[in-house]
């Protein structure tokens, strides 16, 4: 099932026609080569681990919400894990939980946790999951101690505040009623977020460490219950910044040169990006 609220993000961005790549690292080892590769990456830092497992997955056909409840789950039957497409948040947490675990069948519960809320009853539920970034994926996340925000430490003065009210209104517009959640499933309250604005953006991104996730923040409206339209990985060689996505422009997940991919985001005038949210990923105590 796509989600409606992933639909409407998308479509931001028209596709263009992407040439066909071959299949991923991961698509054509499967779970066996996965579960070799991350044995033998367990003693490497965090950091290092993200940049190997999102190795794997360049390449990946990008597809619409290709993760769900499972089979039989309604409303998304999807399955709950897979090598075979990706789209954009789907690829970030796939390469969490892989990255955090020891092999295919420990990283399941992880990327549960991830992507469902802190106070989600046991088993996946469509209910908790963390529909909106900000205000479910971010804070639950943070509470599970899994990312940290570091946008201000990596945007120093350039770190502006970007205020942000979730309402009534937001939930009553056709995007918010087409999630389906109860009200009291429906998250309303401030949510603000650090941003390194697009102005400042390739200088300041070109210092973050290597292995953020980055969350593209777009102006607020009052017909969509978020700001994040895409998430992504910053990684560097060297000097050499890039941002490793799953782009639906490129029908894939695929390397982009930071200056390349913040040109990009200047060239929407529908819905302008106000700039950059950046979190460091964690591996928690327990």
């Amino acid at each position: 099932m796509i989600s409606p609220l992933l639909a409407l993000l998308l479509a931001a961005t028209p596709a263009a026609p992407s040439a066909p790549s071959p299949a991923s690292r991961w698509m054509a080892e499967g779970e066996a080569g996965l579960d070799a590769a991350l044995a033998g990456w367990a003693a490497q830092p965090l950091a290092e681990r993200l940049r190997r497992v999102s190795d794997g997955f360049l390449g990946t056909p990008y597809g619409f919400s290709p993760l769900g409840e499972g089979p039989g789950r309604a409303p998304d039957p999807d399955p709950l894990f897979r090598l075979d497409l990706a789209d954009c948040l789907t690829f970030a947490e796939e390469v969490m939980a892989l990255s955090l675990a020891r092999d295919v069948a420990s990283a399941q519960p992880v990327l549960e946790r991830i992507r469902y809320r802190w106070d989600r009853p046991a088993g996946p539920d469509h209910a908790f999951r963390n529909h909106v970034m900000e205000a479910d994926w971010v804070v639950s996340n943070a509470r599970h101690g899994y990312v940290r925000d570091i946008t201000a430490r990596v945007g120093g003065r350039d770190a502006v505040e970007a205020p942000y009210e979730l309402t009534a209104a937001h939930w009553d517009s056709e995007v918010g009623r087409s999630l389906q959640l109860a009200p009291g499933r429906q998250a309303r309250g401030s949510f603000p977020l650090t941003v390194i604005p697009l102005a400042q953006a390739v200088k300041r991104l070109a210092t973050a460490p290597s292995g953020t996730l980055l969350l593209v923040v777009r102006e607020p409206k009052d017909t969509v219950p978020t700001r994040v339209s895409h998430v992504g990985w910053l990684f560097r060689d060297g000097k050499k910044a890039f941002v490793r996505h799953a782009s639906q422009v490129k029908g894939r997940v695929v390397d982009e040169p930071v200056a390349q991919f913040v040109a990009a985001a200047r060239k929407h005038t529908k819905w302008k990006v106000k700039g950059y949210a950046l979190f460091e990923v964690l591996a928690p105590a327990s």
